[in-house]
């Protein structure tokens, strides 16, 4: 249970990074998020509480709010501190580019009255209307017993419920240009769990690389832009 107080709210500085939440070196605690946010998130409460530093890969630190007071000052944004677009921006900024949860303020409420016409309860029906059928051809040919691969087997149903819904449709696509489609978002679980136990020891690091990424037939082509030289300590 909270209490409201008289006066300005108390402002919290986000204290420094402790040595056991460091993590890996450029890597910070990356691999600890993918593979178990919740245990990241409690750890992250018992040392620092609900403001705290998070070193993850690119941008150094992060900052991370906890708990329901917390999230209840950013959710609500009453005093409009809060933006999406510099955080969305920096990490699908180049993929999304004046996409809605990149905008803000007025500008995010009136692109989004436009698209709930989208979600009306009409069109809701209708999407199910086409899903329900994509979903029963996909899931045909499942069959239940020892040795089935659900994760693959879901990931497939996906695409082709995406490209039936959102691109009218795959029947003019090859089979085996689907499967390279599908083998291109490769699976996150294989590598984390054979590098869970991964220990490094210390090495020096003297730059670090900005790269490009251009896309051609042939996949995602990366191209050094700017070299940022570290100094030693």
């Amino acid at each position: 249970m909270t209490q409201a107080t008289a006066g300005p709210p108390r402002l919290r500085e986000v204290p420094p990074v402790h040595p056991s939440t460091r993590g890996l070196p450029l890597l910070g605690q990356t691999f600890d998020y993918a593979r178990d946010p919740m245990t990241l998130f409690q750890r992250q409460w018992d040392t620092y509480g609900p403001v705290s530093p998070l070193r993850l890969i690119g941008r150094d630190p992060w900052v991370m709010l906890l708990g329901p007071d917390a999230l209840e000052v950013v959710l609500t944004n009453r005093g409009k501190a809060f933006a999406n677009g510099p955080a969305w921006s920096y990490l699908v900024g180049p993929f999304f580019h004046g996409g809605l949860m990149l905008l803000d303020f007025e500008e995010h409420h009136l692109q989004r009255r436009i698209l709930q016409q989208a979600f009306t309860r009409d069109r809701l029906e209708g999407y199910a209307a086409r899903v329900h059928p994509a979903v029963a051809r996909g899931t045909a040919p499942w069959r239940t017993g020892p040795g089935f691969r659900a994760y693959p087997a879901l990931k497939t149903l996906t695409l082709d419920v995406a490209a039936d819904i959102f691109m009218g449709g795959a029947e003019h696509t090859p089979p085996e240009e689907m499967a390279r489609i599908n083998r291109a978002a490769g699976p996150l679980a294989p590598f984390l769990s054979q590098t869970a136990a991964l220990r490094l020891g210390p090495w020096i690091v003297e730059d670090y690389l900005l790269y490009e990424s251009h896309l051609h037939p042939e996949g995602s082509l990366y191209e050094p832009v700017m070299r940022y030289p570290l100094e030693q300590s």
